[in-house]
């Protein structure tokens, strides 16, 4: 019988409200806990005033938008200093609310999709989760990493 995503589904998520400040997100990333597998969560679920899923913010996004706009747009940044600019650069995107610089593309799967299938949605989409959706409701998220673990580690 095949792995579905609710055999490897996780329900241990965090989440934060589309309109929380980036600030509030650091802070839950900091203190998040860890999963079975041993990894630290590097992401939230964002959810709106519905309590529903309407995207993503993880370290990755808030280091990317940390850097100077500049560096958004491809330029090269090698001979530019930031000498004495990155407190203000951190400040700047504390103060940003989460929906400003969250990823709304979130690639969802539902329960019972087949392993196989999830993996191939990760690896096309080229992301490190996935949510799992049932009847519009999020059970769980699928994370790259507990399926690797689920795969490969037998111990």
């Amino acid at each position: 019988m095949p792995l579905l995503a609710k055999d490897l589904m996780s329900q241990q998520y965090d989440i934060i409200h589309q309109d929380a400040l980036v600030s509030q997100a650091v802070e839950q990333l900091l203190m998040g806990g860890t999963r079975v597998t041993g990894h630290k969560n590097v992401s939230l679920v964002v959810v709106d005033d519905n309590n529903a899923l309407v995207g993503t913010i993880s370290m990755y996004s808030i280091l990317y938008h940390l850097r100077p706009s500049y560096q958004l747009f491809g330029v090269d940044s090698s001979d530019m200093s930031v000498k004495g600019e990155v407190e203000m650069f951190v400040k700047t995107v504390q103060k940003k609310r989460v929906r400003d610089i969250m990823n709304d593309e979130v690639v969802v799967v539902s329960p019972e999709e087949p392993m196989m299938k999830v993996l191939d949605r990760l690896m096309r989409n080229r992301v490190r989760r996935v949510s799992v959706v049932d009847k519009g409701v999020m059970v769980g998220i699928i994370y790259m990493t507990d399926i690797f673990h689920n795969l490969f580690d037998h111990n």
